[in-house]
């Protein structure tokens, strides 16, 4: 059901623009938000806004502004809008949709995915736009994307306690597409987020030991999935036939897995989270009805989280029983869980259905992750 080939006028816009680095190399604090820490810090994922000219935008920002409310009486404390919020949009539906998360007055960010550049506007546009709102976190330290880091949206939020560094939030750029292809994280960026790690925390250059103590711990978004995810869903459909959960692992699967290739890539950004043992999720978007929380043990033995979060519009297509938000709620000490893992996180998802009341979403998948 993927929209690969459904591609716009737009993607002209796309195909011409160049995100190749160049030789500038900017200090990272021009990609950098502080936020204040604070215990039960809430993230909300919005995956797949897909808003275009046909939208009805009235009635889309209201379902937004219900299901950013479905984790519970308090706004969440962070907005993610991982990727995809635009296809086949025009300049006035990109300047709406950013004025009203604006006006939430919540701090929000936006990762691309593969179709927001396939609109009736420049492929600068969106990141104008983003760069300009107040409440906004998103950081281009290069308006023209032509920093020394692949794509444009790579950027990261330290949450902090006085000076303290307590947790991160990670975005980086999936890309779009490459040799007929998804594309994935390049190089450059694998290096980039080894860069954020280290010089967040007080570092100039890798310990020869890393142990869970090493860093402060982050979670990471963006929209494509790696193979990765694939492999990870075909082990626990073998292994557990028949069930979406088992222990505190979910899987709901009812598409294809269309993960990104780019065999021109060295450096696997998998292999740098398990190095670091920092990011302790990775939360993606893309495949509209898929839903995980899955445990990943790379060859370093450091666990972390492959989570589909839910799709959050009806645009294209989608299933109305999995539409909803996805939320984090961090904590500053880890907890072991009744299976034995350490979970550092809680982890809910909620679906809501358009035209429902807020009593009525339904909690699909609520855990310590």
């Amino acid at each position: 059901m993927k929209t690969k080939q459904l591609l716009s006028l737009g993607l002209l816009t796309t195909l011409l623009c160049s995100c190749a680095p160049s030789n500038v190399i900017y200090d990272l604090d021009e990609y950098q938000t502080d936020l204040a820490w604070k215990e039960g810090f809430t993230v909300c994922q919005l995956n797949d806004l897909h808003l275009s000219t046909s939208s009805n935008l009235r009635e889309e920002f209201e379902y937004f502004r219900n299901i950013i409310s479905l984790n519970g009486t308090e706004k969440p404390d962070l907005i993610v809008l991982n990727g995809d919020a635009f296809m086949d949009a025009n300049r006035e539906v990109v300047t709406q949709t950013i004025d009203f998360f604006d006006s939430l007055e919540i701090p929000f960010g936006l990762t691309y995915g593969n179709h927001d550049t396939q609109g009736f506007y420049s492929s600068n546009f969106v990141n104008q736009i983003m760069l300009e709102a107040t409440h906004s976190i998103y950081k281009n330290p290069d308006s023209r994307g032509k920093d020394n880091v692949f794509g444009r949206s790579n950027y990261f939020v330290n949450l902090k306690e006085g000076n303290e560094l307590k947790w991160q939030v990670i975005f980086m750029d999936s890309n779009s597409y490459y040799g007929g292809n998804y594309d994935t994280i390049h190089d450059d960026q694998v290096t980039w987020y080894e860069r954020v790690i280290l010089e967040s925390n007080g570092l100039v250059e890798r310990p020869s030991v890393i142990d869970e103590t090493t860093f402060a711990k982050s979670l990471l978004f963006f929209h494509i999935p790696t193979p990765e995810f694939k492999t990870e869903i075909e082990d626990f459909k073998t292994n557990h036939p028949g069930v979406k959960s088992h222990e505190d692992q979910y899987c709901d699967v009812r598409e294809n897995i269309s993960s990104g290739i780019n065999k021109n890539m060295h450096l696997n950004i998998m292999k740098a989270i398990g190095e670091y043992h920092s990011t302790v999720s990775i939360g993606i978007g893309h495949d509209h009805i898929n839903n995980t929380d899955l445990r990943y043990e790379d060859e370093n033995g450091w666990p972390f989280h492959l989570i589909y979060g839910m799709k959050s519009s009806r645009g294209i297509y989608h299933d109305p029983d999995i539409i909803g938000a996805t939320f984090y709620t961090l904590h500053e000490t880890k907890e072991t869980n009744e299976y034995g893992h350490d979970v550092y996180f809680d982890l809910k998802m909620v679906a809501l259905q358009y035209g429902q009341d807020i009593s009525q979403g339904v909690t699909i998948w609520s855990t310590k992750a």
